[in-house]
């Protein structure tokens, strides 16, 4: 009983510490994002992705739907199925809280996409409508992933790193999301999935007593 005490003490901490740093490098983020300009570093970071060879457009554009609406009911449904229906109910709540917080920053922000700002760069193959900051697949891809995280075997927790960095990574090449965008739809993915965790570590403890 101890040992369950302290590792969930831990837990708790660790998703604490998440939330912090996160939203630390969200609120920076976005106070860079405000003035609806793309810097010379983050341009730099962004040319370097978007310039790789164009035969990988057909493979991003698959990637990136790993951070769409359509994945988060492909995850929700297949761990519905699998009988795991306190987990599908949070991975949609999650996704959806993610989801909602970006769209919100959107219209805040209103920052407009790379295409609008920077003459090199068109999009490629997706639809980008709206704002740029922060991008919505990168945090719905973070949340399911970070929300599916302690329920993952350790040797294949990689997997899901790849998922998030493979959705952020699609979105820079396919041309509708400067670095700071994605970087901002991480942060609000860490948010959501960590302060979740703890409304469920809270839930729990209070149903033991």
């Amino acid at each position: 009983y101890i040992d369950m005490k302290n590792a969930n003490a831990k837990t708790r901490s660790k998703a604490w510490w998440a939330i912090g740093v996160a939203g630390l490098v969200l609120a920076a983020s976005t106070a860079l994002a405000a003035n609806r300009q793309i810097s010379v570093m983050e341009g730099e970071v962004l040319d370097l992705a978007y310039s790789l060879p164009g035969p990988f457009t057909e493979l991003m554009y698959v990637v990136t739907q790993a951070g769409s609406i359509g994945a988060v009911l492909a995850v929700v449904a297949a761990t519905f199925v699998l009988k795991r229906r306190r987990l599908a109910a949070l991975l949609l709540a999650n996704a959806l809280f993610a989801y909602v917080i970006t769209a919100l920053l959107k219209e805040i922000i209103a920052r407009p996409r790379p295409a609008e700002l920077l003459p090199g760069i068109v999009v490629r193959m997706e639809l980008s409508l709206g704002f740029g900051f922060p991008s919505s697949h990168t945090a719905m891809a973070t949340a399911l992933a970070l929300t599916l995280m302690p329920y993952t075997a350790k040797k294949y927790q990689w997997l899901l790193w790849i998922w998030i960095a493979g959705v952020a990574f699609s979105r820079l090449y396919l041309g509708v999301h400067a670095p700071l965008d994605v970087i901002g739809g991480f942060c609000v993915g860490v948010i959501v999935a960590n302060a979740s965790r703890l409304l469920v570590s809270h839930l729990s403890g209070s149903k033991s007593h």
